[in-house]
């Protein structure tokens, strides 16, 4: 199951190098419009689906509204976005529409240039780094002024009117130069608070409706957290603030009943990396009473990156529902693609030809390629470890795909419980397939996979609502400390 895409999570619909250039002759907007709809219309997994929920009116209206847009626009940035917008009408996620990224030096370079070149004129502040420092010098209590930093950025943050500005001071030195504004900040009249506007790293923009000063020292504004430079933070929010940046698993012992696991992605290039946390820690977690798995803010992935979780949650069969591929020649293709890579063992690519060849004898048809023919599977294990005897998994809107896959699987076992808030909702329709553009600038993101879970038992925006649910005054940082305080109490 591929990573689930959409503008606010970490996955841009920017990401990589832009192209400068305008679209010609077949290559403009567009044509690759109609590209995309004719590739989509007969490949999408839920495209049917989408359609039997939503009706064929308002599809042809989308279409109308869209065929106009698109003859107009000139810039590939414009066109990829009016692109994702267009797809978004049948799902919010598990789309995409990626920029094509270059792998050769000499066009990298190019592309930096250009990409400076295409944000030259965003809007400046201008304020030397040694200038807002002795600004601060004068100040009794900064509040949100200060200089903050999330790598790769050292942001400026000053007062201007009622509000703030905030400004690049150091950055990657292509989509972002200093003096240019990374975000601002304003009154909330609705609210009493504030509100703010972050520019991401390919300058589209995210809106929050609260920003948080954690400690006087941290800045978050949803899932954007900028800590004060040089700032000390408590143990507490120190080690909250380590593990929401982690981008790799790793346990860390709370206490003696309780540790943390954060899994910050189950991409399927983090599977070796969670075994081999998982191996190293084996002792402490099985002789450990509270396992705290942390996976909030994830990036979706592959269901074999979880797979060595399960046997330390597990307490009864767990089943899974399966799913329907649509079979069309290119999204067959895949399976060919995926028998060729390095990382899947013999067994796995032989599973990939053998159902290559069953899906090519049923073309334009939803296939079950499971082997006992059934829609659903059931997984059990040996043993039930005694320890950990308590599981809490802490979850939020930033989870989708596998994510929920995930969750589903262990929420079966008595051990679990959810902590957090409820999940993105974008599982029903998977297994995402990348297909290059015909002129090479893009790739369009779309789904292989329906589950038999639909439409019976959807996720897809609903999402998984959590046992113990947070209010919105206790922010993502305090959750940990909130959930070990609660499993500590329990037999």
């Amino acid at each position: 199951m591929k990573a689930f895409i959409y503008i606010p999570l970490l996955i841009s619909l920017f990401a990589g190098c832009i192209q400068a250039q305008t679209p010609k002759n077949d290559c403009d907007c567009a044509a690759s419009f109609r590209w995309v709809r004719q590739t989509f219309e007969k490949n999408d997994a839920g495209y049917t689906y989408a359609i039997s929920q939503k009706g064929k009116s308002a599809y042809e209206a989308h279409n109308q509204r869209f065929e106009q847009k698109v003859k107009t626009i000139t810039k590939p940035q414009d066109c990829f976005s009016a692109l994702f917008d267009w797809l978004r009408f049948f799902r919010s996620g598990h789309i995409a529409i990626r920029p094509k990224i270059s792998t050769n030096n000499q066009a990298s370079q190019s592309s930096k240039e250009a990409i400076i070149a295409q944000y030259k004129d965003w809007e400046r502040f201008e304020m030397s780094e040694a200038t807002l420092k002795q600004r601060l010098a004068k100040l009794k209590k900064p509040g949100l002024e200060g200089i903050w930093v999330s790598p790769p950025y050292k942001i400026g943050i000053v007062k201007k009117g009622t509000g703030y500005i905030g400004f690049i001071i150091e950055a990657d030195s292509a989509y972002w130069r200093p003096g240019q504004v990374k975000l601002k900040i304003d009154p909330a009249a609705e609210s009493g608070q504030y509100k703010a506007r972050f520019f991401m790293r390919n300058h589209s923009l995210r809106k929050f409706d609260r920003v948080h000063l954690l400690e006087g020292n941290i800045l978050s504004m949803g899932s954007i957290m900028l800590k004060r430079h040089k700032a000390k933070l408590s143990d507490d929010f120190q080690l909250a603030w380590q593990l929401a940046k982690a981008q790799s698993p790793v346990v860390k012992r709370l206490s003696k009943e309780t540790l943390v696991l954060r899994i910050p992605s189950f991409n399927g290039t983090n599977k070796k990396i969670i075994d081999s946390v998982l191996k190293a820690n084996h002792e402490a977690i099985t002789s450990t009473k509270n396992l705290i798995i942390d996976i909030k803010n994830g990036t979706g992935g592959s269901d074999r990156s979880y797979k060595g979780i399960l046997p330390y949650v597990y307490t009864n069969p767990i089943r899974n529902e399966g799913v329907a591929f649509y079979s069309t020649p290119l999204n067959n293709s895949r399976m060919d693609k995926l028998a060729a890579m390095p990382q899947f063992s013999q067994e796995e690519k032989d599973w990939f030809n053998k159902g290559k060849k069953t899906l090519d004898a049923k073309l334009g048809q939803f296939v079950n390629l499971s082997e006992s023919g059934k829609t659903y599977s059931m997984t059990t294990y040996d043993e039930v470890y005694e320890y950990p005897k308590n599981v809490a998994i802490i979850i939020n809107q930033g989870n989708g795909s596998t994510d929920e896959q995930f969750l589903l699987t262990v929420k079966q076992s008595r051990k679990v419980k959810l902590f957090g808030t409820t999940t993105f909702g974008v599982l029903d329709i998977s297994n995402m397939h990348f297909v290059l553009s015909p002129c090479k600038q893009f790739e369009l993101g779309y789904c292989l996979t329906k589950s038999y879970r639909i439409p019976h038992m959807a996720i897809d925006g609903k999402g998984i609502q959590p046992d113990y649910a947070f209010p919105p005054n206790l922010h993502e940082l305090e959750w940990l400390k909130e959930v070990q305080k609660i499993v500590e109490q329990w037999k």
